[in-house]
């Protein structure tokens, strides 16, 4: 329900196994971002929200990064000796990456509200159903915001968006759904022998017409310097001449890297082609916030613009069309060969 909605420091919405509520205002976010063990379970506790504290957001998003890994490298191993929790699929719950939901809460005159998500491993059968319509909502962790874990980054970005004073900014709600699109899966080619043995392909599908220049979706990924993904050898990048699939590289002056290939949001689906439909743009975000003390109506939106991404259509996009992207090859990838090797 939305009132078990994780809104917590590190941007992740995912149910990582162990959240803890506010005893103020009910917001639920993860224990681990707040160094709060199962062991050591406070009686009283509040959000930075109720009571305003200083948090490192930096920290919070690095431990659910490596508890995200650290959770996928587990449920991998089950999946290989066969060990599959009732209704999981690649070893990820429907609650997200905390597993099936038995959640045990307490209230009132006990301890304070904490919930914890276990996957139960039985073997799985030979004649059990899995369900795997919805495989593509486990393949990523949905983010609402950008994650940006150098300060640098950051402070380019903020310093790129002051130079666009002028230019109206756009202020979309974090909670509102894509529903200018959707993922759909791709159907494989009745020439691809390999097709039963490799994971299902997925696309991102227009819903309604949409005018050529007007924005798809927003991009959410996370974002650092070009320079660190490019030379990052587990990224191949100077093999493959291009970055992996769900990551793009944002030429200078930015020189960033959007990475949304562990955390981003649906729009990661969009997939590259020769012949591209849409862009990925830099937009102008004003993040307004409320406070306690100001009226309903007054926000507080000082230092905080800054730049974020986006898809627009580069035509006028039919209802049920795929959204496609540019190719990114690198300037001295050999593709860049083919032409003159067709022509002669």
């Amino acid at each position: 329900s939305s009132s078990d909605a994780i809104h917590c420091i590190c941007g992740f919405i995912h149910d990582d196994g162990f959240s803890i509520a506010c005893d103020d205002c009910g917001r639920w976010s993860h224990a681990l971002c707040f160094d709060i063990t199962k062991e050591c379970v406070p009686d009283e506790w509040k959000c930075w929200k109720c009571v305003p504290r200083s948090v490192d957001r930096e920290k919070a998003a690095k431990k659910q990064r490596e508890k995200v890994r650290r959770d996928r490298e587990i449920a991998a191993a089950n999946l290989n000796d066969g060990l599959v929790g009732p209704g999981v699929v690649n070893g990820v719950g429907p609650g997200g990456l905390g597993g099936v939901g038995t959640a045990s809460a307490t209230t009132g005159g006990g301890r304070r509200r904490t919930k914890e998500n276990r996957i139960n491993a039985t073997v799985s059968t030979p004649e059990e159903h899995v369900n795997i319509e919805d495989d593509w909502k486990t393949s990523y962790v949905p983010i609402t915001e950008d994650i940006v874990p150098h300060t640098s980054t950051r402070d380019k970005l903020r310093q790129h968006a002051r130079g666009w004073r002028g230019v109206s900014a756009l202020s979309p709600s974090p909670e509102d759904p894509l529903t200018k699109t959707k993922v759909v899966p791709i159907p494989p080619s009745k020439d691809d022998l390999t097709a039963s043995i490799r994971p299902p392909s997925y696309g991102l599908q227009t819903t309604l017409p949409i005018p050529q220049t007007e924005l798809i979706a927003p991009f959410k990924s996370t974002i650092v310097p070009s320079g660190v993904y490019l030379s990052d050898p587990l990224n191949a990048y100077a093999h493959l001449g291009m970055p992996k699939p769900h990551v793009h590289i944002v030429p200078p002056p930015l020189s960033l890297a959007l990475d949304a290939r562990t955390a981003g949001n649906e729009a990661r689906f969009a997939r590259s082609g020769c012949r591209p439909n849409a862009v990925l743009r830099p937009v102008l975000c004003k993040k307004t916030t409320k406070t306690k003390t100001s009226p309903p109506r007054s926000r507080s939106t000082s230092d905080n613009t800054t730049l974020s991404f986006a898809i627009f259509a580069l035509r006028d996009l039919k209802a049920k069309e795929e959204v496609v992207l540019g190719w990114e090859w690198d300037d001295s990838a050999v593709v860049h060969e083919l032409p003159a090797l067709i022509e002669s």
